[in-house]
């Protein structure tokens, strides 16, 4: 079940038999309150983006503001080391907007300002609605400017997102950015409390354990690798609110049964703020791959 657009990438090779079902975890806002995500946000189809470094999905929504999700893929290596780099943040549509023009304008620069020395042009920060931030450079090269693009992305507390991408791959990201936000109805709130982490949070953490979610042998005998992007709440008992769960992206029915399957029996240390347990939203991938 695949419910968002799919832009053009750069398909794996293939794997051998060897199945793995492997989770990536991202810690999302803590609040009193983590509800079941309304019909609206279950009803808003993501725009998917899929590059060699990684997968992102681009979801208007109008009581969320646009959502961007961003991990690396499972396969991708940092010093001979494979790596899973996240961010998962949502963006105010008309900020958004204001920050897309800024960023072409960076893009179509053939060289930088007179009179500017510095190192590299950026398009300036976007500010996520969750403490997040996402920057667009060039670097200068002599006294011209490269033609590839560095994108970063940063989360508090979390190893910051660093890829370079060629002009065709920043473009369809901003195409995607475009039109989501002009689908998104949302609106702030005047005077929305913001939902960054806070001094004395601690976030979510699995409790260690042995069991992974298991590989749907339909699916691994047919060669079918896919990803589930999950959206939960982890309660103050530390256990899974299933009626909160909801896949942002499946790309097989079978695996996101494999993943509520695990879920139902996972076990979680709860968030806490000022040491006392609170509910957390928990963004959380199901990767089903072969090994080579």
């Amino acid at each position: 079940m695949n419910n968002c657009r799919t832009w053009p990438y750069i398909r794996a090779a293939r794997m051998a038999a060897l199945a793995v079902a492997a989770i990536a975890m991202i810690a999302g806002a803590l609040r009193a309150q983590c509800p079941a995500p309304k019909a609206s946000e279950r009803s808003a189809k993501p725009f998917r983006v899929r590059w060699d470094v990684g997968n992102l999905l681009v979801t208007p929504d109008s009581t969320q503001g646009v959502s961007f999700w961003f991990a690396t893929n499972w396969r991708v290596q940092l010093d001979g080391q494979k790596v899973q780099r996240q961010f998962d943040d949502r963006f105010e549509p008309d900020s958004l907007i204001e920050w897309l023009i800024f960023t072409r304008q960076l893009l179509d620069l053939k060289a930088p300002l007179p009179n500017d020395t510095s190192t590299a042009v950026t398009s300036g920060y976007l500010r996520g609605l969750d403490g997040g931030i996402i920057v667009v450079a060039r670097l200068r090269k002599g006294k011209k400017l490269s033609n590839k693009a560095r994108v970063l992305m940063v989360q508090k507390d979390s190893t910051p997102v660093l890829f370079e991408m060629d002009r065709w791959s920043v473009d369809t990201l901003l195409n995607v950015s475009d039109a989501a936000a002009q689908r998104s109805g949302y609106r702030p709130t005047p005077g929305e409390p913001a939902s960054a982490p806070q001094p004395g949070d601690t976030p979510v953490w699995p409790v260690e354990s042995k069991r992974s979610p298991h590989y749907p042998s339909s699916l691994q005998q047919r060669g079918i690798e896919g990803e589930v992007w999950a959206r939960y709440c982890v309660g103050v008992d530390g256990r899974v609110d299933m009626s909160t769960f909801w896949a942002q992206l499946s790309d097989d029915e079978e695996f996101e049964r494999s993943a509520r399957e695990y879920l139902v029996g996972a076990r979680y240390m709860p968030a806490t703020r000022n040491g006392t347990p609170i509910r957390q939203a928990v963004a959380q991938r199901f990767i089903f791959g072969l090994r080579r």
